[in-house]
C-alpha cells in the first residue's frame, strides 16, 4: 500500500523537540525578509508559504521535517520562483547561529573604529558584515552554508589585517575571488566578479571627444561588459574577445539593431492623422531600438497631402519638423537615428493605383517629385537649427542618371552636408524588416592562418566560421525573443502599435514578424591576398577564389528560416569590426604585415569595405556630389 501523504503537522528542532508547524509563521518570516529590502506583499508571502508547505508534503511523504529542511526548502522555492532578492534577505535573516551559518559583524578592538565598507551603489558607508558574504555565496554561487561561512570567515580575517578603516566593495569582492581561487573554485569567479570600470578608464571615457555625452558613454561601456560577462554564452564571448567574431550592439542588450518599415502598400491614410500616427509610431518603437529606424516610401503613406505642389511642399516641411530630434548628438559613425526613405520617381502604374482621385498620373508624379525636392531643400535649411532625419533617395537600378538629374539643384547640398544619401530600389520587401543581430566574421584571419597556396584550407574553414557566427546571432536573439514574450520587445511593439494606428495609418504586416540575423564577412579581399599574394581586382585566379570563398560562406547558412528568424550574408561596411579585427590580427600575424601592408596610420591592417557600387558613384557624380568610386580591392590598403 502506498504511504499516505498529508499536510505537514510538526517540525523537529535541532535539540530534538517537536513543535507545531505554522505556515502563518513561515509567511511572516518571508514577509519580513521582503520588507527588509523595500518589498513585501502579505498575500504573496502567504502564497509562497503555502507553496513551501506543498513541496514539503510532496517530498517527505508524511515524514517530519527539521527546521533546517523547512528553511532550505523555503530558500529553494524563493529562488525557483524568481524572488532572488527576497531569498538573499531570507537567508541572512534566518541563518542558524548554532550551525555557524551567520557570522557576527566585524567589531574592531575597543577604542578603534569599526571597519566600514564604502558602498558606491548605495552612496553610503556600512559596517562590514561577513554574513552578507556568506548569504551572497549561497544565493549567487549555490555553495553549501558551511563552505560559504568558511569563505566569509577567511575574508573577515583578511579585512581585519587591512590598515584602513574604510574598504571598498570592489576590494571585498577581490578578497572573495582570492579565496575561491585558493580553494580551486575558479569556475565561480564570473558570478562574484563585478563589472566596475577602472578609474583611469572612466576618466578616459568621460573626457573623450565625440558626439555622445559622458554618462551615455560610461553607461554603454558597463552594459557592454555586462553582456560579455553574463548574457553571451562563454564560447561566443570567447570568440568575440579573441577576434574571430564581432557581436554588434553589446552596449544595448535586448534591443533590436535596426529596422525598416515600408509604407509602400499603405492605403487610405488620412492627412493630418497620418502624420500624427507616423510620429506616434516612431516614438513607440525607438525605446526598443538601438540603431536607425528607416521609414520607407513615406511619400506613398502621405499621399492625401499631395493634392498640389504647394501642399506637397507643406507636407515635406511638416514631416521634417515632426521627425527632427532637436540638437541631439550624432550617432556613432554618422549613422542617424531616423531616416526618411523616398522614391526618386513614382511609376505610372503605382501613381494611377494610389491616386485615382487626384488627377492624371503624370501630374501626381510631378507632385511626388515636388515633395522629394522640398524634403532635400528643407533638410539643408533646417540643419542649422535642428537635426532633421536623413533623407534616403531611392532610384531604380540602371536608371540612376535620368532620375537623379531631376534633383540636380536640391541633392548636392544635402549630400555634401551628410543630410541625404542615394540608394537602390530593392523591389518587393517585407513591410517590417528588423535586424535583431549582426555578427562580423573575421574572414581575413582565415587566410592569414591558412597561409600561402592553401586555398582548400581557406574554403574549408569558412563553414566553421559561419557556424560560430550563427551561434552568436542565436545567442543575441534569445534575449530579444524573451523580451517579446514579456511584451516589451520590438516586434511586440510593432504589432501593438499597428493595431492602435490602423484607422489613421493602416499597416499590413503579413509574414513580417521575424528577426534578421546578418552575418558580415570582414576582410574577404585580405584573406584572398594572404593566400594568393594577389589582389582579386588584378588577378583572375584571385577573383575566382574570392567568388568561391563568398559562395562557401553563403552555402553554410541554414537553407530554411525558422518562424522567428531570417539569416543573411551581407558584405557591407562594419567599421567597429574592421578596426578591431585589423588591430588584433596586426599583433597575432606578423607575416601578414608584408603581404597585406598597413593602414594609412601604420598601426594595423585595414579591413574596410566601400558599399557604394560604381554605378551609384557615377550617378551621384552626375547629380553633383562628391561620392568616390571604390577601388577594385577595397579591403586592403597598400602602403
Amino acid at each position: 500500500m502506498a504511504e499516505r501523504r498529508g499536510p505537514v503537522q510538526s517540525v523537529l528542532r535541532p535539540d530534538g523537540r517537536r513543535e507545531r508547524f505554522d505556515p502563518a509563521r513561515l509567511a511572516a518570516s518571508i514577509h519580513r525578509a521582503a520588507l527588509s529590502i523595500g518589498q513585501g506583499e502579505e498575500l504573496l508571502a502567504e502564497e509562497l508559504a503555502a507553496l513551501v508547505s506543498m513541496v514539503l508534503e510532496e517530498e517527505l511523504a508524511g515524514g517530519v521535517p527539521t527546521t533546517r529542511a523547512v528553511r532550505e526548502t523555503a530558500e529553494r522555492v524563493l529562488m525557483e520562483t524568481g524572488h532572488h532578492d527576497v531569498a538573499r534577505a531570507y537567508i541572512l535573516r534566518r541563518a542558524d547561529p548554532a550551525a555557524g551559518d551567520r557570522l557576527p559583524p566585524l567589531r574592531a578592538p575597543a577604542g578603534e573604529p569599526a571597519v566600514r565598507v564604502a558602498s558606491l551603489g548605495r552612496e553610503s558607508l556600512e559596517p562590514f558584515d561577513a554574513s552578507q558574504i556568506a548569504g551572497g555565496l549561497m544565493v549567487d554561487c549555490g555553495l553549501p552554508s558551511a563552505e560559504s561561512s568558511a569563505i566569509a570567515a577567511a575574508v573577515e580575517t583578511r579585512v581585519r589585517a587591512l590598515d584602513g578603516a574604510i574598504v571598498a566593495t570592489a576590494t571585498v569582492r577581490q578578497l572573495v575571488a582570492c579565496e575561491l581561487l585558493e580553494r580551486g573554485r575558479a569556475d565561480l569567479l564570473p558570478r562574484v566578479q563585478g563589472l566596475g570600470v577602472p578609474v583611469n578608464e572612466v576618466e578616459a571615457i568621460a573626457f573623450a571627444g565625440g558626439g555622445m555625452r559622458a554618462p551615455e558613454r560610461i553607461g554603454g561601456e558597463l552594459l557592454r561588459r555586462f553582456t560579455l560577462a553574463r548574457l553571451l554564452d562563454p564560447a561566443v564571448a570567447a570568440a568575440h574577445l579573441s577576434g574571430d567574431l564581432h557581436v554588434d550592439g553589446l552596449c544595448a542588450p535586448g534591443e533590436a539593431l535596426a529596422a525598416t518599415i515600408d509604407f509602400g502598400e499603405v492605403r487610405r491614410a488620412a492627412w493630418p492623422g497620418a502624420l500624427a500616427a507616423l510620429l506616434q509610431l516612431v516614438h513607440g518603437l525607438e525605446p526598443a531600438l538601438h540603431g536607425p529606424l528607416v521609414l520607407q516610401h513615406v511619400e506613398r503613406a502621405l499621399a492625401p497631402a499631395l493634392e498640389d505642389a504647394d501642399r506637397a511642399k507643406e507636407a515635406a516641411r511638416s514631416v521634417l519638423l515632426a521627425l527632427s530630434q532637436g540638437r541631439a548628438s550624432p550617432s556613432r559613425h554618422g549613422v542617424p537615428r531616423r531616416m526618411v526613405s523616398v522614391g526618386a520617381d513614382l511609376p505610372a502604374a503605382t501613381a494611377a493605383a494610389y491616386f485615382r482621385r487626384g488627377g492624371e498620373p503624370d501630374a501626381i508624379r510631378a507632385r511626388a517629385r515636388a515633395f522629394v525636392s522640398e524634403l532635400l531643400e528643407q533638410s539643408v535649411a533646417l540643419a542649422t537649427h535642428i537635426e532633421p532625419p536623413r533623407v534616403r533617395l531611392l532610384v531604380d537600378p540602371g536608371d540612376e542618371e535620368r532620375q537623379l538629374i531631376r534633383f540636380s539643384a536640391a541633392l548636392p547640398p544635402a549630400l555634401a552636408l551628410g543630410l541625404a544619401e542615394v540608394g537602390h530600389e530593392t523591389g518587393t520587401t517585407p513591410a517590417v524588416r528588423v535586424v535583431g543581430a549582426r555578427v562580423g566574421l573575421n574572414v581575413a584571419r582565415l587566410g592569414l592562418a591558412a597561409g600561402r597556396r592553401k586555398e582548400r584550407e581557406l574554403l574549408r574553414a569558412a563553414r566553421e566560421l559561419v557556424e560560430r557566427g550563427l551561434s552568436g546571432g542565436a545567442n543575441v536573439l534569445r534575449h530579444l525573443l524573451q523580451r517579446d514574450e514579456l511584451g516589451v520587445g520590438f516586434l511586440r511593439r510593432v504589432r501593438d502599435l499597428a493595431r492602435e494606428l490602423a484607422r489613421a495609418l493602416p499597416l499590413e504586416l503579413p509574414g513580417s514578424h521575424a528577426y534578421h540575423v546578418i552575418l558580415v564577412p570582414v576582410g574577404v579581399d585580405a584573406a584572398v591576398r594572404a593566400v594568393t599574394e594577389r589582389d582579386p581586382g588584378e588577378s583572375e585566379s584571385a577573383a575566382r577564389l574570392r567568388g568561391e570563398l563568398v559562395a562557401a560562406l553563403d552555402d553554410a547558412l541554414p537553407t530554411a528560416a525558422t518562424g522567428a528568424t531570417r539569416f543573411e550574408l551581407s558584405e557591407e561596411a562594419f567599421p567597429d569590426a574592421e578596426l578591431r579585427f585589423g588591430r588584433l590580427d596586426w599583433i597575432a600575424f606578423p607575416r601578414g604585415r608584408d603581404i597585406l601592408g598597413l593602414a594609412h596610420d601604420g598601426a594595423a591592417f585595414r579591413y574596410s569595405f566601400d558599399p557604394a557600387p560604381p554605378a551609384m558613384a557615377m550617378a551621384a557624380a552626375v547629380a553633383g556630389s562628391s561620392v568616390r568610386v571604390p577601388r577594385s580591392s577595397a579591403d586592403v590598403e597598400a602602403p
